[in-house]
């Protein structure tokens, strides 16, 4: 079980718990939803899920608790986080548009959208409001393990990192989608914000590859010699 908490200024508290391996959009019990969830509005424009699968869109269901909870809360507030995994803790006084990036980019991965989907061995191993550097580590290790096991299952694998700029688009593509349909709904700008600088986020992280590879060579200077 792994739970982000957020106490404002006013002592309220709010939790978000996350069962590890239980899908956060499934639509059991799932009755009514407003146009702005459901799939076909709003759909991305390389969305692999087939015509009729579903009814909403499982990127924005995952996130909807949070929406319901925060979306009359602006940006600029403070809150109190604390995220807890077992024995681990984790607390600091933040912004709820930075302890938002950090609980959606967290919630996605465990949803049934075929892109976000493809981050969820970052979010078993998850760290909270990791900075750029760790977040890059983590994101290109991530990728790298998956070709190797890839390789393993006799299945194409891709060492020369020439896809990861293509994930990378598509994840910018349902985090646009997202705040798109977020901004039809949200009464403040909270939620709208903490996707927006979650995309833009990603999006530094992106331009950098390259970069960031080569600042991270001393790092391994004991595998680069013989």
């Amino acid at each position: 079980m792994m739970k982000y908490a957020f106490t404002f200024e006013d002592g309220k508290t709010l939790e978000f718990p996350v069962e590890e391996g239980v899908d956060t959009s499934s639509e059991a019990g799932l009755t009514d939803a407003p146009d702005w969830m459901e799939l076909e509005n709003y759909r991305c424009k390389e969305c692999g899920i087939p015509a009729g699968e579903r009814k909403t869109c499982p990127a924005i269901l995952a996130i909807k608790p949070v929406i319901d909870s925060l979306d009359s809360h602006f940006s600029y507030e403070k809150v109190h986080l604390v995220f807890t995994r077992d024995d681990i803790r984790m607390e600091t006084d933040i912004s709820i548009q930075r302890a938002l990036r950090s609980l959606i980019g967290f919630l996605l991965p465990f949803s049934s959208c075929p892109v976000m989907m493809k981050l969820r061995p970052m979010a078993y191993f998850h760290l909270p409001l990791g900075s750029k550097d760790h977040t890059a580590f983590r994101f290109i290790g991530m990728y790298l393990t998956a070709q190797y096991l890839r390789q393993r299952a006799n299945l194409s694998s891709d060492w020369e990192l020439e896809q990861l700029l293509d994930l990378f688009r598509k994840i910018h593509m349902v985090n646009r989608g997202l705040a798109n349909r977020i901004r039809v709904a949200a009464k403040a700008d909270a939620t709208v914000n903490g996707i927006v600088l979650l995309d833009a986020f990603a999006d530094s992280v992106e331009v950098q590859v390259e970069e960031l590879l080569e600042e991270m060579k001393p790092f391994f200077s004991t595998y680069l010699s013989d």
